[in-house]
């Protein structure tokens, strides 16, 4: 049986990225893999699962043993401040292009960049991939740029289908009065709205609906530091606080139980879509406000956002019209995610053809 080396931000607790991880050992489970991870994976090695301690050293040795290489999916090159996570991500590729093996990127997010230097070194590493996938047409328009032939695809979670979660989450979140908001919030950063404005907000439209309040972190550490000051604000009978570490199942399962959610993360907007309920996001980042109007979370409130009690009321009054078209939209996602797996089936195919 051959074997692929898969490499990506996995490992580190972060929901998103857990569950895309998820999909992508779901599209190699006719291979062998080795996944090259940080320290707590949400999977567990098998007989054709081998978790390899994230290092350059431990990744050149896979690669140099594996019949392949998969960049997998998630928002590894790009660069905000510092470009050393980018340049580390891109170590797979230029290993897996001078020892001379088939590679592959899927559900990437490409760009922004701000260095010459990091365009150059992307440009370098992907230009002899068999396929480069992206989740977003801004990615695409960056790859362009670059001179990198992609595929417009789209996140992969969209091929997820939550569940509900485990019965000790389910029985918190139903023990709080209806309608439930669900709110994930983000790591503070410079655009990131701050946990007293966030909690304004969230304040105006518990005072307008007269429900309650789930807060689910999607990173550990300062996603909690970040939920438990906006918790601080609120009235407590109202809020359920979920503490990292958080399962992937388990987050996106708890969108099922909500009637509403206020996203500031990527993968928090993703889940509210599959759980079809309406979302007003508070994006963090450039890549959350893109695939929220891709798929209709078109009221958005920004950081200290003037209008943000109108759009709360103008959002609780359409929420209904935004259900129906953000499943149109996300069916959508759901068959560009498709062309990944199509392409990931072929080059699968192509290796085990190989002698």
């Amino acid at each position: 049986m051959k074997k692929l080396t898969l490499w990506g931000y996995y490992g580190f607790g972060n929901v998103g990225d857990e569950a895309l991880l998820d999909v992508c050992l779901s599209l190699m489970k006719d291979v062998k893999v080795d996944l090259v991870c940080g320290p707590e994976p949400s999977v567990r090695a098998s007989e054709k699962l081998s978790i390899v301690p994230r290092s350059p050293e431990n990744l050149y040795k896979s690669i140099r043993s594996s019949n392949g290489f998969v960049l997998g999916a998630g928002g590894l090159i790009h660069e905000r401040a510092k470009p050393l996570g980018t340049y580390y991500h891109l170590l797979g590729p230029f290993i897996s292009k001078y020892s001379r093996k088939p590679y592959c990127a899927i559900g990437q997010q490409i760009g922004p960049f701000q260095r010459d230097l990091t365009k150059m070194l992307a440009k370098k590493a992907l230009e002899r991939a068999r396929f480069i996938t992206v989740r977003d047409n801004i990615s695409q328009v960056e790859a362009n740029f670059l001179g990198l032939d992609t595929t417009l695809s789209a996140d992969l979670a969209f091929l997820l289908n939550p569940e509900d979660p485990s019965v000790e989450v389910k029985k918190a979140i139903e023990s709080m009065p209806k309608p439930r908001i669900i709110f994930a919030p983000a790591s503070y950063m410079e655009e990131t709205p701050s946990p007293e404005f966030c909690a304004k907000v969230l304040g105006k439209i518990i005072s307008l609906t007269g429900g309650s309040l789930i807060i689910i972190p999607f990173f550990p550490g300062k996603d909690d530091e970040f939920g438990e000051k906006a918790e601080a604000l609120l009235p407590p009978e109202k809020v359920l606080r979920l503490k990292s570490p958080v399962d992937w199942k388990d987050a996106f399962g708890a969108f099922n139980l909500c009637d509403f959610s206020v996203p500031m993360r990527l993968h928090s907007v993703i889940a509210s879509s599959l759980a079809c309920i309406p979302a007003l996001p508070m994006p963090y980042f450039q890549k959350v406000r893109s695939i929220s109007s891709e798929i209709g979370y078109n009221t958005m409130i920004e950081k200290d956002d003037p209008s943000w009690e109108q759009k709360c009321l103008s959002f609780l009054s359409t929420s209904q019209n935004i259900c129906q078209q953000t499943a149109l939209l996300a069916k959508d996602m759901r068959s560009r995610a498709k062309v990944t797996a199509k392409l990931m089936e072929d080059f699968i195919g192509d290796l085990e053809r190989t002698a």
